[in-house]
């Protein structure tokens, strides 16, 4: 059986010239690669830094701006959000020398990881962060 991911985008007006086809297809792929389960369906909301942050504090208590949060529900509705920080991605993006398509690209599937289970908090988690990030967005 095929294993499929709705995704959902909320705040797309944020990220105008973003290829959602193309995005939504990295995050499929991350959700075959990864997922254990057949159909789900996840949203994916593109915010700015002042109403990322006020979420950042409000659910995980720190006030800073971050770059992604997930919120796994597993829910027969709703597998996940996952919220991205337009405002760090360009940042980032201008700071590394790429395009911010790319940055938020990366973010999303970061997400969707963590919504998958993956952790980032050692060094052994982020390598495989990293391998798993590099390996859906094909590097």
């Amino acid at each position: 059986m095929k294993k499929a991911l709705q995704v959902e985008i909320q705040g797309e007006h944020l990220v105008a010239d973003l290829p959602l086809d193309s995005l939504r297809e990295v995050l499929c792929r991350a959700w075959k690669e990864y997922s254990g389960k057949q159909n789900a369906k996840i949203e994916l909301v593109f915010l700015e830094d002042g109403p990322h942050s006020k979420l950042h504090k409000q659910f995980l208590g720190d006030p800073t701006s971050t770059d992604v949060m997930a919120f796994p529900y597993e829910d027969e509705d709703l597998f996940g959000e996952v919220f991205v920080n337009v405002d760090t991605a360009s940042r980032e993006a201008a700071e590394r020398g790429i395009l911010v398509h790319e940055e938020l690209k990366l973010y999303s599937v970061h997400g969707v990881l963590h919504l998958l289970g993956f952790r980032d908090k050692t060094p052994e988690e982020q390598r495989e962060m990293r391998d798993a990030e590099q390996k859906v967005l094909g590097f």
